[in-house]
């Protein structure tokens, strides 16, 4: 007998763990767990795709850098076979311009939080991609990989229960976002930046206006002062 049963979801984060700047992601998580009964055993198969997209990133000043984001995102798959093990099927990869966010410590972790879940007596395993092979990653993947709890070797990671694992629901510095709530902050703090810079805008006309004013006063007066000064100079003469 064969029970089967489909989920999926979507989360939204925000990141700001670099300086500066803060950076808008989701993962997309749809996940099959199949559980077969006998009469002589019973099993359970799971089959976790993930895929990591980058929204926009914020700069300190407010402003939405959108158009400067690499659109490509990443995909992640965790796969469980007959013998209570699972593997990695693509190698975890986050966009180079995105790594230092924190995004592949919350991505990995939510995975493994749904793999803890229906399977935590299952191994897991995966290769490391060639881009960690390279010196100046050794931190980051060991990072990723160790704080996570698995075993490394020269090109690939393991561990015999993902029981043992120490998944973490909750990362510094990221954190999960109400998108709609998001959006409607941000388009508020629009509307009150537009509505700064409107008010800037008619205080610079008014300072023109009155600008201009004195600048005519002064004229007037300029001149009146010149023909005072002309008439008082004719009646000397005239006497």
């Amino acid at each position: 007998m064969e029970k089967v049963k489909s989920f999926k979801e979507k989360k939204y984060y925000s990141s700001k763990r670099k300086e500066g700047e803060r950076l808008y992601f989701s993962l997309e998580i749809e996940y099959t767990v199949v559980d077969y009964a006998s009469m002589n055993e019973n099993h359970r198969n799971i089959d976790i795709s993930m895929i990591i997209k980058y929204l926009f990133v914020v700069n300190s000043s407010g402003r939405c850098e959108r158009n400067s984001l690499n659109r490509q995102g990443n995909s992640w798959k965790i796969r469980s076979s007959f013998d209570n093990a699972c593997t990695f099927e693509n190698s975890i990869m986050i966009q180079p311009q995105y790594r230092s966010y924190g995004v592949g410590t919350i991505a990995i972790n939510q995975l493994l939080l749904i793999a803890k879940q229906y399977i935590p007596e299952y191994s897991l395993s995966g290769f490391l991609s060639p881009v960690d092979a390279y010196e100046e990653n050794f931190k980051r993947r060991d990072k990723l990989y160790r704080n996570v709890g698995f075993n490394i070797n020269d090109d690939s990671f393991f561990i015999d229960k993902i029981d043992s694992l120490k998944i973490k629901n909750v990362i510094d510095g990221i954190e999960e976002v109400d998108f709609t709530h998001e959006l409607s902050n941000m388009f508020e703090e629009k509307y009150n930046l537009k509505n700064t810079i409107t008010g800037l805008e008619k205080s610079k006309e008014n300072c023109w206006k009155i600008n201009t004013e004195l600048e005519d006063k002064t004229n007037k007066l300029w001149k009146y002062l010149i023909g005072s000064w002309i008439i008082f100079i004719f009646s000397l003469y005239m006497k």
